[in-house]
């Protein structure tokens, strides 16, 4: 495993095609200031363009996922009694969610303890959920006069339904992993200790099928794409390194061995 420098709040570690980015501020409940948001950002440019990795692990360092956003660092920071400042410092939270939302190569929240405001909205750019059964989750921003503004008023109707997203953001009660699995919200609940083994289960998976084919598939779900737009699609992968790889691997009974081309 290579531990690569020059992030302050993150840990960031590849090992084979495998990318684990870990949110390293446990002292603060891993809560979001200005530095770990700068770091997020360098860490989800890096993920998105390097070819080689093909799975993204989100996590966290100590007992909490992240509590949301750092609080005394927005109490303290004057540049947020200027509306525009508001609003641009939004807009830049929500860019970082939404390019890992859109990172071309799938994203897992190994959530270890309670994910929280933004904590939670990060695993809802993510696309698989799998969760300690000590974690709490959810929204609760509206208890404190202000809103979770980025992505769970987007991404939660879409996950869990319109009548559920209401019932989380508009009550702001944590509900549990189980609960959350009950609504489609989460894909596996599992104990502390099983977390590791469970998300490396599901990367083993990812890594049976083609990178360009799981590319693909994510970007035609998430943007809701047409069965023309499929086609199309569809008619360049077939041409691919990798289809013809898959293809010979399985008249051949043998693993593939896809190189992403």
């Amino acid at each position: 495993m290579t531990t690569l420098p020059g992030f302050n709040t993150l840990l960031y570690e590849k090992e084979t095609h495998i990318l684990t980015i870990t949110l390293n501020r446990p002292e603060s409940l891993n809560s979001f200031n200005a530095d770990m948001l700068a770091d997020l950002s360098q860490a989800v440019e890096i993920a998105s363009n390097d070819k080689d990795i093909r799975i993204v692990v989100f996590t966290a360092a100590g007992r909490v996922f992240s509590c949301g956003g750092d609080l005394r660092n927005m109490v303290n920071n004057q540049t947020l009694v200027e509306a525009d400042s508001i609003e641009q410092g939004i807009k830049y939270v929500q860019g970082i969610f939404d390019r890992i939302e859109a990172i071309p190569k799938p994203t897992i929240a190994a959530i270890n303890g309670h994910a929280v405001g933004a904590g939670f909205q990060l695993t809802l750019a993510c696309d698989f959920r799998i969760a300690s059964t000590h974690a709490k989750l959810g929204v609760n921003d509206l208890k404190i006069g202000i809103l979770p503004a980025l992505g769970a008023t987007t991404r939660l109707p879409l996950l869990i339904g319109l009548a559920k997203a209401k019932e989380l953001i508009l009550l702001g009660e944590l509900i549990t992993p189980m609960e959350a699995f009950e609504i489609g919200l989460i894909n596996r609940v599992v104990e502390r200790e099983d977390l590791d083994a469970t998300v490396n289960e599901l990367i083993d998976k990812l890594l049976t099928s083609a990178p360009l084919a799981l590319a693909a598939a994510k970007d035609l779900l998430d943007s809701e794409s047409s069965l023309d737009e499929a086609a199309v699609m569809q008619s360049f992968l077939i041409k691919s390194a990798d289809a013809g790889e898959g293809i010979s691997a399985f008249l051949e009974k043998r693993r593939p061995r896809f190189k992403g081309h």
